[in-house]
């Protein structure tokens, strides 16, 4: 058993921590009309949206937070449908020795795992950095209705990809991004993560021939 009561897990995910953000709060409506239009070939930007996503992405920064001590690069996500909280995760691929366990892929096992249903339709991915390639495919496979990212990873994030049209054979249509959500607190704990790094020696990096020596480069997990 946890610390907290939960199981022990057989793919080795923590349990969720307690909430930060509130469990359930107001139903969040999902008004097109103010979400960024980010569908394949769409080409514009709408109004910013009027939701709040501050509170929720307080709680994917938490799971940052806990990536950051395990070792781990401080990316964090959540999902949430309706105002509760289905699933978080936080980077945990070194933890697990699992290229796949990136933030945005623990948060939605949890979620599937916790609605008995491998489609999450109407529910938001809120996570700290852009998504990769392998997390975006994730998630439009989940069918996951929005995307709120904080900070952008310019060379390894999935976004542009989308938008450009490359991906439009996805039988997704109404899949919606939210960019720049609390940016700056999210990009400040990956530059302090990668700081902190240079900071240290070589061998306590656990630096090897294959390792990049400008690990900024890629921020995703």
């Amino acid at each position: 058993m946890h610390a907290d009561g939960a199981p022990p897990r057989e793919d080795g995910i923590a349990p969720m921590s307690e909430p930060i953000a509130p469990q359930r709060s107001a139903p969040i409506a999902l008004p097109r009309s103010l979400l960024r239009d980010a569908r394949p070939g769409a080409g514009t930007e709408s109004a910013a949206p009027a939701i709040d996503w501050t509170p929720w992405m307080a709680r994917a920064l938490a799971c940052a937070d806990r990536a950051a001590a395990e070792g781990e690069i401080p990316v964090g996500a959540v999902v949430v449908r309706d105002g509760e909280l289905l699933g978080e995760g936080w980077n945990r691929t070194e933890q697990l020795q699992d290229p796949t366990a990136h933030a945005e892929i623990l948060a939605l096992r949890r979620a599937t795992a916790l609605v008995r249903n491998h489609r999450l339709t109407g529910a938001t991915l809120v996570t700290t950095l852009e998504p990769c390639v392998m997390c975006f495919g994730a998630l439009l496979e989940s069918r996951i209705e929005v995307v709120v990212c904080g900070a952008d990873d310019p060379l390894r994030g999935a976004l542009p990809l989308w938008k450009s049209g490359a991906l439009s054979r996805y039988p997704v249509r109404n899949l919606h991004v939210v960019e720049g959500v609390e940016e700056r607190e999210c990009r400040a704990r990956l530059k302090a993560w990668f700081a902190s790094r240079r900071s240290e020696s070589p061998r306590a990096r656990g630096d090897g021939p294959n390792t990049d020596p400008n690990p900024e480069r890629c921020l995703s997990g």
